[in-house]
C-alpha cells in the first residue's frame, strides 16, 4: 500500500480505541432492553501525524493492554522508513514501549504516570524514560514537557529487559 509521505522523519500517534463486534445494535437496546453481552475488540492504531494516514494497526481482545501492542506497531512500519517520534499516552509508560521505540531511533513522546518512579538505569530506555522524568517532576511530573527526552549516546546500547 503507497502511503502519501511528508517531508523528513514519520511522527506517529499512536492510541486503541474499543469496537463492539456482536451484540444488540444501540436502538434495540433502548427499545427492548439488553438482551446478552456484547463483545468487544480493541483497535490499535500508528497514525502518521502530518497526513493523518493509519501506517499500523492491530485487533486485541478487549481486555488486552495498549503497551505490549505497540512493538508489533512499530514492526509494521518498513525498516528503511525513519520514524522520528512516537506520541502516545501514559498507558505506553512501560519498559516495553521505551525499548521498541528507541530501537527505531525514534524518540518516545509519552507521559510519565501520575505515580512513575525512576526506573533502574540499566539500558537505553530506562535513561531516555528517566531524562524525562526527570525534566517533568519540578513542575509537577505530567507537564507538557514529556516531549523533551533525549537520545541516549551513540554506543550506549545495552540490552533492556522488557
Amino acid at each position: 500500500m503507497e502511503h502519501r509521505r511528508a517531508d523528513g522523519p514519520l511522527n506517529l500517534l499512536v492510541d486503541s480505541t474499543g469496537i463492539k463486534f456482536l451484540g444488540d445494535g444501540e436502538w434495540q437496546t433502548r427499545k427492548h432492553g439488553p438482551q446478552g453481552r456484547r463483545q468487544w475488540r480493541k483497535v490499535h492504531l500508528a497514525m502518521d501525524r502530518a497526513t493523518s494516514d493509519i501506517r499500523a494497526v492491530e485487533f486485541t481482545p478487549s481486555r488486552d493492554g495498549d503497551s505490549p501492542v505497540l512493538p508489533d506497531l512499530l514492526g509494521q512500519i518498513p525498516e528503511g522508513e525513519p520514524i522520528g517520534t512516537v506520541t502516545a499516552d501514559g498507558a505506553y509508560d512501560t519498559r516495553r514501549c521505551y525499548k521498541a521505540i528507541i530501537e527505531r531511533d525514534a524518540v518516545p513522546i509519552i507521559p510519565i504516570r501520575k505515580n512513575g518512579r525512576l526506573w533502574k538505569d540499566d539500558c537505553p530506555a530506562a535513561r531516555t524514560r528517566n531524562d524525562t522524568l526527570r525534566a517533568t517532576r519540578p513542575t509537577g511530573g505530567r507537564s507538557g514537557n514529556a516531549g523533551q527526552a533525549t537520545m541516549p549516546a551513540a554506543g550506549s546500547r545495552q540490552e533492556c529487559v522488557a
